[in-house]
Protein backbone atom coordinates (compact mmCIF):
# COMPACT_ATOMS: atom_id res chain seq x y z
CA UNK A 1 0.00 0.00 0.00
CA UNK A 2 3.07 2.15 -1.01
CA UNK A 3 3.86 3.55 -4.48
CA UNK A 4 4.86 6.73 -6.43
CA UNK A 5 2.00 8.02 -5.45
CA UNK A 6 0.91 7.24 -2.02
CA UNK A 7 2.35 6.14 1.14
CA UNK A 8 0.92 4.59 4.41
CA UNK A 9 0.29 6.49 7.26
CA UNK A 10 -1.24 4.16 9.71
CA UNK A 11 -2.33 0.73 9.80
CA UNK A 12 -4.66 -0.65 13.22
CA UNK A 13 -6.82 -3.90 13.15
CA UNK A 14 -8.63 -5.54 15.96
CA UNK A 15 -6.15 -7.29 18.13
CA UNK A 16 -6.77 -11.33 17.82
CA UNK A 17 -4.83 -14.36 16.56
CA UNK A 18 -4.33 -13.09 13.08
CA UNK A 19 -1.44 -11.40 11.81
CA UNK A 20 -0.53 -12.93 8.18
CA UNK A 21 -3.22 -12.23 5.48
CA UNK A 22 -3.04 -14.45 3.00
CA UNK A 23 -5.40 -14.90 -0.35
CA UNK A 24 -5.84 -17.51 -3.04
CA UNK A 25 -5.76 -17.18 -6.56
CA UNK A 26 -5.68 -19.70 -9.74
CA UNK A 27 -2.96 -19.77 -11.38
CA UNK A 28 -3.34 -21.94 -15.16
CA UNK A 29 -0.17 -22.02 -15.75
CA UNK A 30 0.46 -24.42 -12.81
CA UNK A 31 -1.83 -25.22 -12.71
CA UNK A 32 -2.95 -24.84 -9.07
CA UNK A 33 -3.60 -22.12 -6.58
CA UNK A 34 -1.03 -19.26 -6.17
CA UNK A 35 -1.22 -17.79 -2.77
CA UNK A 36 -0.83 -14.20 -2.25
CA UNK A 37 0.19 -12.39 0.93
CA UNK A 38 -1.15 -8.43 1.61
CA UNK A 39 1.23 -6.41 1.92
CA UNK A 40 0.29 -3.22 3.87
CA UNK A 41 3.92 -1.40 2.25
CA UNK A 42 6.98 -3.42 1.49
CA UNK A 43 8.39 -3.70 4.84
CA UNK A 44 4.99 -4.25 6.45
CA UNK A 45 3.43 -7.84 5.44
CA UNK A 46 1.41 -7.92 8.57
CA UNK A 47 -0.76 -6.17 10.59
CA UNK A 48 0.23 -4.51 13.80
CA UNK A 49 -2.47 -6.58 16.04
CA UNK A 50 -2.60 -3.82 18.55
CA UNK A 51 -6.08 -3.16 18.45
CA UNK A 52 -8.41 -0.02 16.82
CA UNK A 53 -7.58 3.13 16.81
CA UNK A 54 -9.93 6.55 15.96
CA UNK A 55 -7.62 9.55 15.87
CA UNK A 56 -4.16 10.08 14.78
CA UNK A 57 -1.66 13.32 14.78
CA UNK A 58 -0.15 14.01 11.72
CA UNK A 59 2.51 16.13 11.29
CA UNK A 60 4.83 15.10 8.70
CA UNK A 61 4.56 15.09 5.34
CA UNK A 62 4.70 11.02 4.76
CA UNK A 63 6.88 11.88 0.80
CA UNK A 64 9.16 13.98 2.09
CA UNK A 65 9.49 13.37 6.10
CA UNK A 66 9.63 16.75 6.39
CA UNK A 67 6.76 19.17 8.86
CA UNK A 68 3.92 19.70 7.08
CA UNK A 69 3.38 23.37 5.37
CA UNK A 70 1.27 25.88 6.17
CA UNK A 71 -1.51 26.44 3.42
CA UNK A 72 -0.73 23.63 1.48
CA UNK A 73 -3.20 20.99 0.43
CA UNK A 74 -2.54 17.62 1.41
CA UNK A 75 -4.92 14.82 0.48
CA UNK A 76 -5.84 11.39 2.64
CA UNK A 77 -7.64 8.31 2.09
CA UNK A 78 -8.84 5.57 4.58
CA UNK A 79 -9.88 2.53 3.50
CA UNK A 80 -11.18 -0.57 5.09
CA UNK A 81 -10.75 -3.97 5.30
CA UNK A 82 -12.41 -7.55 6.30
CA UNK A 83 -11.22 -10.86 7.24
CA UNK A 84 -13.19 -13.67 7.21
CA UNK A 85 -11.30 -17.47 7.11
CA UNK A 86 -15.04 -19.42 8.00
CA UNK A 87 -12.86 -22.63 6.46
CA UNK A 88 -9.22 -22.69 6.31
CA UNK A 89 -8.21 -23.16 2.40
CA UNK A 90 -7.69 -26.71 0.68
CA UNK A 91 -5.79 -26.61 -2.25
CA UNK A 92 -7.95 -28.65 -4.44
CA UNK A 93 -9.92 -28.16 -7.98
CA UNK A 94 -12.15 -25.01 -8.49
CA UNK A 95 -15.73 -25.44 -8.46
CA UNK A 96 -15.04 -28.35 -6.18
CA UNK A 97 -18.13 -29.25 -3.73
CA UNK A 98 -15.96 -28.81 -0.86
CA UNK A 99 -15.26 -25.47 -1.99
CA UNK A 100 -13.04 -23.54 1.34
CA UNK A 101 -12.03 -19.72 2.02
CA UNK A 102 -10.23 -18.65 -0.94
CA UNK A 103 -9.94 -15.10 -0.24
CA UNK A 104 -10.12 -14.28 3.55
CA UNK A 105 -8.99 -10.45 2.86
CA UNK A 106 -11.33 -8.46 1.44
CA UNK A 107 -11.23 -4.42 0.69
CA UNK A 108 -13.71 -2.01 1.04
CA UNK A 109 -15.05 -0.25 -2.09
CA UNK A 110 -18.10 1.99 -1.69
CA UNK A 111 -16.79 3.79 0.96
CA UNK A 112 -13.33 5.79 -0.05
CA UNK A 113 -13.03 9.10 -0.05
CA UNK A 114 -10.19 11.16 -1.00
CA UNK A 115 -10.25 13.93 2.15
CA UNK A 116 -8.00 17.06 1.75
CA UNK A 117 -6.69 19.24 4.60
CA UNK A 118 -4.63 22.51 4.71
CA UNK A 119 -2.56 22.90 7.75
CA UNK A 120 -2.63 26.91 9.27
CA UNK A 121 -2.49 28.61 12.32
CA UNK A 122 -6.07 28.75 13.53
CA UNK A 123 -5.75 32.35 15.11
CA UNK A 124 -7.25 33.85 11.99
CA UNK A 125 -10.48 31.70 12.12
CA UNK A 126 -13.74 32.85 14.19
CA UNK A 127 -12.66 36.54 14.49
CA UNK A 128 -9.71 35.14 16.36
CA UNK A 129 -9.43 31.19 17.80
CA UNK A 130 -7.29 30.41 20.83
CA UNK A 131 -7.42 27.08 22.12
CA UNK A 132 -7.03 25.91 25.70
CA UNK A 133 -5.90 22.73 25.04
CA UNK A 134 -3.44 20.99 22.27
CA UNK A 135 -3.86 17.56 21.03
CA UNK A 136 -2.74 15.00 23.45
CA UNK A 137 -3.10 17.04 26.58
CA UNK A 138 -4.42 14.77 29.27
CA UNK A 139 -7.31 14.98 31.76
CA UNK A 140 -7.32 15.26 35.88
CA UNK A 141 -8.61 12.13 37.15
CA UNK A 142 -9.66 11.31 40.52
CA UNK A 143 -9.86 7.76 42.06
CA UNK A 144 -13.65 6.98 43.03
CA UNK A 145 -12.73 3.39 43.39
CA UNK A 146 -10.17 0.49 42.76
CA UNK A 147 -6.44 0.94 42.37
CA UNK A 148 -3.76 0.49 39.77
CA UNK A 149 -1.90 2.77 37.11
CA UNK A 150 -3.35 1.24 33.75
CA UNK A 151 0.59 0.91 32.94
CA UNK A 152 0.63 4.49 33.04
CA UNK A 153 2.93 7.22 34.77
CA UNK A 154 0.90 8.33 37.56
CA UNK A 155 1.73 11.25 39.72
CA UNK A 156 -0.93 12.51 43.10
CA UNK A 157 -1.75 16.02 43.46
CA UNK A 158 0.27 18.13 46.28
CA UNK A 159 -3.40 18.69 47.64
CA UNK A 160 -4.23 14.88 47.50
CA UNK A 161 -0.15 13.73 48.77
CA UNK A 162 -0.83 15.98 52.07
CA UNK A 163 -3.78 14.72 52.88
CA UNK A 164 -2.50 11.11 52.69
CA UNK A 165 0.11 11.43 54.95
CA UNK A 166 -2.19 12.86 58.01
CA UNK A 167 -4.31 10.69 59.47
CA UNK A 168 -6.12 8.14 58.91
CA UNK A 169 -3.14 8.12 56.33
CA UNK A 170 -5.07 7.20 53.42
CA UNK A 171 -6.72 9.36 50.39
CA UNK A 172 -10.06 7.66 49.95
CA UNK A 173 -10.44 9.69 46.37
CA UNK A 174 -6.64 10.72 45.20
CA UNK A 175 -6.47 13.11 42.92
CA UNK A 176 -4.18 12.90 39.84
CA UNK A 177 -2.31 15.73 37.99
CA UNK A 178 -3.49 16.65 34.59
CA UNK A 179 -2.24 13.75 32.12
CA UNK A 180 -0.47 11.93 35.55
CA UNK A 181 -3.40 9.81 36.05
CA UNK A 182 -4.36 5.83 35.62
CA UNK A 183 -6.69 6.79 33.02
CA UNK A 184 -5.60 6.96 29.51
CA UNK A 185 -7.91 9.67 28.42
CA UNK A 186 -6.35 12.64 25.82
CA UNK A 187 -7.61 15.35 23.57
CA UNK A 188 -8.08 14.80 19.64
CA UNK A 189 -9.57 18.15 19.04
CA UNK A 190 -8.95 21.33 20.84
CA UNK A 191 -12.41 22.62 18.61
CA UNK A 192 -14.89 20.38 19.97
CA UNK A 193 -12.97 20.83 24.02
CA UNK A 194 -15.48 21.95 26.34
CA UNK A 195 -16.31 21.99 30.21
CA UNK A 196 -17.34 18.00 31.13
CA UNK A 197 -17.34 15.95 33.99
CA UNK A 198 -17.26 12.35 33.31
CA UNK A 199 -17.44 9.01 34.92
CA UNK A 200 -15.90 5.90 33.90
CA UNK A 201 -17.38 2.95 35.40
CA UNK A 202 -15.79 -0.83 35.17
CA UNK A 203 -18.04 -4.10 35.50
CA UNK A 204 -14.61 -5.79 36.69
CA UNK A 205 -10.91 -6.17 35.62
CA UNK A 206 -11.39 -9.07 33.51
CA UNK A 207 -10.90 -9.50 29.88
CA UNK A 208 -14.41 -9.79 28.97
CA UNK A 209 -15.87 -7.26 31.80
CA UNK A 210 -16.45 -3.55 29.99
CA UNK A 211 -16.10 0.03 30.76
CA UNK A 212 -18.36 3.09 29.75
CA UNK A 213 -19.13 6.63 30.50
CA UNK A 214 -21.19 9.07 31.31
CA UNK A 215 -21.13 12.64 31.55
CA UNK A 216 -22.82 14.27 34.45
CA UNK A 217 -23.46 18.10 33.65
CA UNK A 218 -25.40 16.65 30.90
CA UNK A 219 -27.09 13.22 31.79
CA UNK A 220 -25.22 12.12 28.84
CA UNK A 221 -24.04 8.97 28.45
CA UNK A 222 -21.59 6.80 25.69
CA UNK A 223 -23.76 4.04 24.65
CA UNK A 224 -21.11 1.69 23.59
CA UNK A 225 -19.19 -0.57 26.23
CA UNK A 226 -16.05 -1.89 25.14
CA UNK A 227 -14.75 -5.26 26.23
CA UNK A 228 -10.78 -4.61 28.85
CA UNK A 229 -9.39 -7.23 26.79
CA UNK A 230 -9.69 -5.62 22.95
CA UNK A 231 -7.44 -2.39 22.74
CA UNK A 232 -9.42 0.61 21.24
CA UNK A 233 -8.75 3.91 21.26
CA UNK A 234 -12.21 4.76 20.67
CA UNK A 235 -13.36 8.85 20.84
CA UNK A 236 -15.80 9.69 22.99
CA UNK A 237 -19.47 10.67 22.00
CA UNK A 238 -22.64 11.02 24.72
CA UNK A 239 -25.88 10.74 23.76
CA UNK A 240 -28.96 12.44 26.20
CA UNK A 241 -30.19 9.81 28.58
CA UNK A 242 -33.95 11.45 27.08
CA UNK A 243 -33.36 12.60 23.67
CA UNK A 244 -31.18 10.37 21.21
CA UNK A 245 -31.34 13.15 18.83
CA UNK A 246 -28.27 15.34 20.93
CA UNK A 247 -25.26 13.89 20.37
CA UNK A 248 -22.44 15.90 22.51
CA UNK A 249 -18.52 15.63 21.02
CA UNK A 250 -15.54 16.15 23.35
CA UNK A 251 -12.97 16.09 21.38
CA UNK A 252 -11.67 13.32 23.35
CA UNK A 253 -10.56 10.15 23.15
CA UNK A 254 -9.77 6.88 25.47
CA UNK A 255 -7.81 4.47 25.47
CA UNK A 256 -8.79 1.51 27.92
CA UNK A 257 -7.70 -1.70 28.44
CA UNK A 258 -6.03 -4.71 30.46
CA UNK A 259 -3.15 -5.54 28.23
CA UNK A 260 -0.71 -4.00 30.81
CA UNK A 261 1.35 -7.12 31.13
CA UNK A 262 2.88 -6.85 35.14
CA UNK A 263 6.59 -7.17 36.32
CA UNK A 264 7.74 -10.87 36.31
CA UNK A 265 5.75 -11.83 33.22
CA UNK A 266 7.93 -12.94 30.17
CA UNK A 267 5.64 -10.93 28.13
CA UNK A 268 5.92 -7.70 29.92
CA UNK A 269 7.78 -4.94 28.70
CA UNK A 270 10.45 -3.84 30.23
CA UNK A 271 9.30 -6.12 32.82
CA UNK A 272 6.64 -3.84 33.98
CA UNK A 273 9.19 -0.99 34.72
CA UNK A 274 7.69 2.33 33.60
CA UNK A 275 10.00 4.82 34.73
CA UNK A 276 12.17 5.66 38.04
CA UNK A 277 14.24 8.73 39.45
CA UNK A 278 15.56 10.60 42.03
CA UNK A 279 15.34 14.45 42.68
CA UNK A 280 17.09 16.67 45.16
CA UNK A 281 15.72 20.09 46.22
CA UNK A 282 18.93 21.34 45.20
CA UNK A 283 20.13 19.74 42.15
CA UNK A 284 23.74 20.55 43.13
CA UNK A 285 23.73 18.81 46.19
CA UNK A 286 22.65 15.33 45.65
CA UNK A 287 23.56 14.19 49.09
CA UNK A 288 21.39 10.79 49.16
CA UNK A 289 23.83 7.58 47.90
CA UNK A 290 23.63 3.60 48.74
CA UNK A 291 25.15 0.66 48.00
CA UNK A 292 25.04 0.16 43.94
CA UNK A 293 24.40 -3.45 42.82
CA UNK A 294 27.44 -4.77 41.20
CA UNK A 295 27.74 -8.17 39.54
CA UNK A 296 30.53 -9.83 40.18
CA UNK A 297 32.11 -13.38 39.31
CA UNK A 298 33.58 -13.59 42.46
CA UNK A 299 31.34 -13.71 46.05
CA UNK A 300 30.91 -9.67 46.90
CA UNK A 301 28.48 -8.37 49.14
CA UNK A 302 27.64 -5.84 47.11
CA UNK A 303 26.01 -7.86 44.54
CA UNK A 304 22.75 -7.50 46.28
CA UNK A 305 19.87 -7.51 43.17
CA UNK A 306 19.32 -11.22 42.46
CA UNK A 307 18.53 -10.20 38.43
CA UNK A 308 19.35 -12.36 35.72
CA UNK A 309 19.64 -16.09 34.95
CA UNK A 310 22.38 -17.05 37.25
CA UNK A 311 21.97 -19.87 39.55
CA UNK A 312 21.97 -17.54 42.16
CA UNK A 313 19.60 -15.25 40.59
CA UNK A 314 15.47 -15.16 41.26
CA UNK A 315 14.73 -17.45 37.92
CA UNK A 316 12.27 -15.86 36.04
CA UNK A 317 11.56 -12.81 37.99
CA UNK A 318 14.27 -10.41 35.98
CA UNK A 319 15.95 -12.17 33.52
CA UNK A 320 16.80 -9.14 31.54
CA UNK A 321 18.13 -7.23 34.90
CA UNK A 322 15.93 -4.03 34.54
CA UNK A 323 15.37 -3.93 37.88
CA UNK A 324 19.23 -4.47 38.87
CA UNK A 325 19.50 -0.17 37.74
CA UNK A 326 16.62 1.11 40.00
CA UNK A 327 18.58 4.30 40.90
CA UNK A 328 21.59 3.32 40.10
CA UNK A 329 21.39 -0.07 41.56
CA UNK A 330 20.22 1.17 45.05
CA UNK A 331 16.72 0.00 45.13
CA UNK A 332 15.27 -3.17 44.49
CA UNK A 333 12.02 -4.84 45.25
CA UNK A 334 12.22 -7.45 47.78
CA UNK A 335 11.66 -10.23 45.95
CA UNK A 336 15.34 -9.84 44.27
CA UNK A 337 17.47 -8.69 47.01
CA UNK A 338 19.77 -11.24 48.07
CA UNK A 339 19.21 -12.66 51.13
CA UNK A 340 21.06 -12.99 54.81
CA UNK A 341 24.19 -15.55 55.10
CA UNK A 342 27.09 -15.83 57.41
CA UNK A 343 29.48 -13.62 54.85
CA UNK A 344 26.44 -12.14 52.73
CA UNK A 345 24.99 -9.22 54.25
CA UNK A 346 21.92 -8.93 52.17
CA UNK A 347 18.89 -7.19 52.78
CA UNK A 348 16.17 -9.60 52.82
CA UNK A 349 15.58 -12.19 55.98
CA UNK A 350 15.42 -15.72 54.06
CA UNK A 351 15.57 -17.57 50.96
CA UNK A 352 12.89 -19.52 52.05
CA UNK A 353 10.60 -16.27 51.15
CA UNK A 354 11.10 -16.93 47.20
CA UNK A 355 7.78 -18.76 46.54
CA UNK A 356 5.74 -16.64 48.68
CA UNK A 357 6.85 -13.11 47.20
CA UNK A 358 6.09 -12.05 44.29
CA UNK A 359 6.86 -9.44 41.58
CA UNK A 360 2.91 -8.56 39.93
CA UNK A 361 -0.62 -9.13 41.62
CA UNK A 362 -2.19 -7.60 44.70
CA UNK A 363 1.01 -8.68 46.72
CA UNK A 364 3.58 -7.27 43.87
CA UNK A 365 5.29 -3.72 43.23
CA UNK A 366 3.44 -0.31 42.95
CA UNK A 367 4.04 2.70 41.86
CA UNK A 368 5.51 4.35 45.36
CA UNK A 369 6.87 7.80 46.27
CA UNK A 370 9.56 7.92 48.67
CA UNK A 371 10.39 11.27 50.30
CA UNK A 372 13.13 12.24 52.40
CA UNK A 373 12.57 15.50 54.40
CA UNK A 374 13.95 18.10 57.12
CA UNK A 375 9.96 18.60 57.89
CA UNK A 376 10.20 16.36 61.03
CA UNK A 377 6.38 16.84 61.13
CA UNK A 378 6.33 14.43 58.05
CA UNK A 379 8.62 11.61 59.58
CA UNK A 380 7.55 8.06 59.69
CA UNK A 381 7.67 6.16 63.14
CA UNK A 382 9.61 3.66 61.93
CA UNK A 383 11.35 -0.45 63.73
CA UNK A 384 14.73 -0.53 63.58
CA UNK A 385 15.80 -4.22 62.52
CA UNK A 386 19.31 -5.47 64.03
CA UNK A 387 21.78 -6.14 60.55
CA UNK A 388 24.27 -7.43 62.73
CA UNK A 389 25.86 -10.56 63.39
CA UNK A 390 26.23 -13.35 65.42
CA UNK A 391 23.74 -12.57 67.95
CA UNK A 392 26.07 -12.77 70.65
CA UNK A 393 27.46 -9.96 69.76
CA UNK A 394 24.77 -7.77 69.39
CA UNK A 395 23.34 -5.21 71.47
CA UNK A 396 21.18 -7.33 73.66
CA UNK A 397 21.77 -9.97 71.79
CA UNK A 398 18.99 -9.34 69.44
CA UNK A 399 18.72 -11.88 66.18
CA UNK A 400 19.17 -10.21 62.94
CA UNK A 401 16.17 -8.97 61.58
CA UNK A 402 14.45 -8.40 64.93
CA UNK A 403 14.06 -5.40 66.66
CA UNK A 404 16.60 -3.60 67.70
CA UNK A 405 17.06 -4.15 71.94
CA UNK A 406 17.98 -0.35 72.19
CA UNK A 407 16.30 2.48 73.47
CA UNK A 408 13.95 3.95 71.86
CA UNK A 409 14.69 7.42 70.30
CA UNK A 410 12.86 11.15 69.16
CA UNK A 411 12.97 12.89 66.44
CA UNK A 412 16.06 14.80 67.12
CA UNK A 413 18.34 11.46 68.67
CA UNK A 414 16.98 11.39 71.92
CA UNK A 415 15.89 8.91 74.39
CA UNK A 416 14.74 8.01 78.00
CA UNK A 417 16.16 4.01 78.40
CA UNK A 418 13.48 1.97 80.13
CA UNK A 419 11.15 4.60 80.22
CA UNK A 420 7.25 4.09 80.20
CA UNK A 421 5.17 3.56 76.44
CA UNK A 422 3.66 7.00 75.36
CA UNK A 423 1.17 7.86 72.47
CA UNK A 424 3.08 11.08 72.19
CA UNK A 425 4.65 11.12 69.14
CA UNK A 426 7.11 13.80 70.98
CA UNK A 427 8.09 11.37 73.47
CA UNK A 428 10.89 8.91 72.77
CA UNK A 429 8.79 5.96 73.76
CA UNK A 430 6.16 6.66 71.22
CA UNK A 431 4.79 3.37 70.49
CA UNK A 432 7.59 1.09 72.35
CA UNK A 433 10.16 2.28 74.32
CA UNK A 434 12.64 -0.71 72.67
CA UNK A 435 14.09 -0.58 69.10
CA UNK A 436 11.91 2.55 67.17
CA UNK A 437 13.52 5.37 65.28
CA UNK A 438 12.13 8.13 62.84
CA UNK A 439 12.47 7.77 59.19
CA UNK A 440 13.30 11.09 58.05
CA UNK A 441 10.51 10.97 55.45
CA UNK A 442 7.75 9.58 54.28
CA UNK A 443 6.55 7.06 51.43
CA UNK A 444 2.90 6.80 49.65
CA UNK A 445 1.81 4.24 47.37
CA UNK A 446 0.12 6.84 44.71
CA UNK A 447 -2.29 3.69 42.91
CA UNK A 448 -4.29 3.45 46.15
CA UNK A 449 -3.40 6.72 48.29
CA UNK A 450 -2.56 5.16 51.33
CA UNK A 451 0.77 6.39 53.36
CA UNK A 452 2.80 2.77 53.51
CA UNK A 453 5.04 1.72 56.88
CA UNK A 454 8.88 1.62 56.72
CA UNK A 455 11.72 0.16 58.64
CA UNK A 456 15.73 0.81 58.79
CA UNK A 457 18.49 -1.56 59.60
CA UNK A 458 21.62 -1.11 61.82
CA UNK A 459 24.04 -3.27 62.73
CA UNK A 460 25.05 -2.68 66.35
CA UNK A 461 28.19 -5.35 66.28
CA UNK A 462 29.86 -2.32 64.76
CA UNK A 463 31.33 0.52 66.93
CA UNK A 464 31.77 3.00 64.16
CA UNK A 465 29.79 4.14 61.25
CA UNK A 466 27.06 5.48 63.66
CA UNK A 467 25.46 2.10 63.88
CA UNK A 468 24.39 2.48 67.62
CA UNK A 469 22.84 5.80 67.55
CA UNK A 470 19.31 4.17 65.61
CA UNK A 471 19.49 7.05 63.63
CA UNK A 472 22.26 7.97 61.14
CA UNK A 473 24.43 6.42 59.08
CA UNK A 474 28.00 6.97 57.10
CA UNK A 475 29.25 6.53 53.61
CA UNK A 476 31.62 4.23 54.06
CA UNK A 477 31.09 0.85 52.18
CA UNK A 478 34.32 -1.50 53.30
CA UNK A 479 36.40 -1.20 56.40
CA UNK A 480 40.13 -1.26 55.84
CA UNK A 481 39.88 -4.96 55.03
CA UNK A 482 37.83 -5.03 52.49
CA UNK A 483 34.93 -5.97 54.40
CA UNK A 484 31.47 -4.61 54.01
CA UNK A 485 30.03 -2.14 56.94
CA UNK A 486 27.83 -0.60 54.47
CA UNK A 487 27.38 2.83 56.87
CA UNK A 488 26.47 0.91 59.54
CA UNK A 489 23.87 -1.33 57.41
CA UNK A 490 20.98 1.17 57.57
CA UNK A 491 18.91 -0.35 55.42
CA UNK A 492 15.29 0.98 54.24
CA UNK A 493 12.52 -0.84 53.31
CA UNK A 494 9.28 0.45 52.47
CA UNK A 495 6.58 -1.88 52.71
CA UNK A 496 3.25 -2.83 50.88
CA UNK A 497 -0.32 -2.11 51.20
CA UNK A 498 -2.01 -1.67 54.85
CA UNK A 499 -5.10 -2.54 56.53
CA UNK A 500 -6.31 0.28 57.91
CA UNK A 501 -9.55 -0.28 59.48
CA UNK A 502 -11.66 0.78 56.61
CA UNK A 503 -11.40 -1.07 53.13
CA UNK A 504 -8.23 -3.28 52.07
CA UNK A 505 -7.53 -1.02 49.02
CA UNK A 506 -4.74 -4.49 47.65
Amino acid sequence: MSGDNYRLISQVDIKDTVTNLVNYFWAPEIPGYRPLTVAFNPDQLTGTNSGLKHSFVIDKDAFTNKPLVNHKAYYYVVVSYAYNNFKPFEYIVPNSSNFTQQKPFKVGRNNIKVMSAIPHAPEVEHNGLVFNSEVGDGMKVTRLEGSGNGGLLIDMTDASAAEAINAPYVVSNPVYEIGKGPLNVTVYDPLYVTEGHFEMKFTGVSGTDKWSVKETTTNSVDTATFELQQPNSQILQTVDAGDASKVYEWGLTADISNAVIEAGNADAINNGLLDQSITFANADAAWLGGVADRDTSIADARDWIRSGTAPSDIGGADNNQVYEGLIGGTWAPYKLAKQSRCTIWGPRSSAHQDNQLTMSGPNGITSVDVVFTSDKSKWTRAVVLEMGQPTSATIGNAPRFQKRRSASINKDGGNNPGGAVSTDPNDPNYIDNEGMGWFPGYAINIETGERLNIAYGENSVFTTENSQDMRESTSTLLDGNGNPVFGGMHYIWVFGSRTTGRKRYR
